[in-house]
């Protein structure tokens, strides 16, 4: 068992270096990386020009005084903090996002070991390994990463509640804290992600002992309470309504802010996906960016590896459930938002998706695991293992 859980552990190490090269390796080619290949620097890229300002206001131990100062949450540009205090004055985004890439292929790597149906380590650590490969080289994760944007903690912080909750071991209080503080550090970095998140941990809630329950409760809920409230006061600071976030002062054209429910028509859901997935028309015309199953060109496999996985008899059954209906949830919700069409495809909206990708990778390793099984059972009918296994 201990050779075992060392032999696992050596592979993710070795997945963080690879997600950490290839992470780094993009970003130095990539034409798109402000600061350093643009005329303008941060200043040509809105969002992350408003990500360094502030950062750079949080280096000096302050917060953001007024609207124009605080333009998206402060979870991402707060972790480029210390390496502006390090001398990381062109981007300190960049060690940030190579370090936070190398942990989402690790992890990634780790869900795919979690899959029920895989029957011996041979084919979890074959599984993980395929998917962290999906999640790091053939999705849009990569390309998403040669830029600074506030999904590059979002997606591995997802991804550990999501390892800590497909974990066979009890969830200690340890284990808790750290669910509190990943879903209160989405939330502080992306409201709305943060919100869907939290239904897998309700899942578990149900799922675990009484004494989990309470570790679950009492430890990360009052984790995530310290850092929703530490948000919280920092918009009632900025903005002098605890309530209001930034999104608020994000205009349309039609005068309605990305705050409010004005911008979300579950009408266009069916359209939006048409073009933003599918085709990347825009009123018939094809954009210069490819719609994400271009980018994601194994996606489609996903549903099927999806009813796999949920259709096995294992006691997350009910988790696994909950975790890709809510992928389904935030689909939904962001096709549904004002520039979640086609059209913003320019302006890298598969970032809205991106935390769910490492999911919908393993699902994908599901529907090719499934197909061998079938294969398999015709020529030799063995009836397969359904074992869980050792975690690491």
């Amino acid at each position: 068992m201990k050779g075992s859980r060392e032999s696992i552990l050596f592979v993710v190490l070795v997945v963080v270096v690879v997600g950490m090269a290839l992470a780094a390796y993009a970003r130095y080619l990539s034409p798109d990386r402000p600061g350093v290949t643009t005329r303008l620097g941060f200043n040509g890229f809105f969002d992350q020009s408003e990500y360094l300002k502030s950062a750079k206001i949080l280096s000096h131990f302050h917060l953001p005084s007024r609207p124009d100062q605080y333009r998206f949450g402060l979870g991402y540009p707060a972790l480029a903090v210390p390496f502006l205090w390090i001398g990381f004055h062109g981007d300190p985004f960049a060690p940030v996002d190579v370090l936070t890439y190398g942990a989402t292929a690790a992890l990634t790597f780790v869900l795919g070991t979690r899959l029920p149906l895989l029957s011996s380590q041979r084919g979890r650590i074959a599984g993980g390994l395929a998917a962290a490969a999906i999640a790091t080289v053939a999705s849009p994760l990569l390309e998403l990463n040669t830029s600074p944007i506030n999904t590059s903690i979002t997606v591995p912080l997802t991804l550990l509640v999501l390892v800590i909750a497909t974990s066979a071991h009890q969830v200690s209080y340890p284990r808790a804290i750290a669910i509190g503080a990943a879903l209160g550090w989405i939330f502080a970095a992306r409201y709305a992600d943060g919100v869907f998140v939290g239904l897998p941990v309700i899942a578990l809630v149900v799922l675990r002992t009484p004494r989990e329950r309470r570790r679950i409760v009492v430890g990360g809920g009052a984790t995530v309470s310290v850092i929703v409230a530490l948000v919280l006061f920092t918009q009632f600071h900025a903005f002098g309504n605890p309530l209001i976030t930034p999104y608020h002062y994000h205009l349309r054209a039609s005068g309605a802010n990305d705050q409010s429910l004005a911008q979300f028509h579950l009408a266009k859901v069916p359209t939006n996906f048409l073009g933003t997935f599918v085709t990347g028309l825009q009123n018939g015309r094809r954009l210069p960016r490819d719609p994400i199953l271009r980018q994601f060109p194994l996606l489609w496999l996903a549903p099927i590896g999806a009813a796999v996985v949920v259709g096995q008899r294992v006691r997350d059954r009910l988790l696994w459930m909950t975790m890709t209906i809510t992928s389904l949830m935030v689909s939904i919700f962001y096709l549904a938002f004002v520039a979640g069409g086609p059209y913003d495809l320019l302006f890298s909206s598969p970032r809205y998706w991106a935390a769910w990708y490492p999911l919908w990778s393993v699902f994908i390793v599901a529907t090719a695991v499934a197909g061998i099984e079938q294969l398999t059972s015709r020529s030799t009918p063995t009836r397969s293992d359904f074992s869980r296994g050792n975690d690491p």
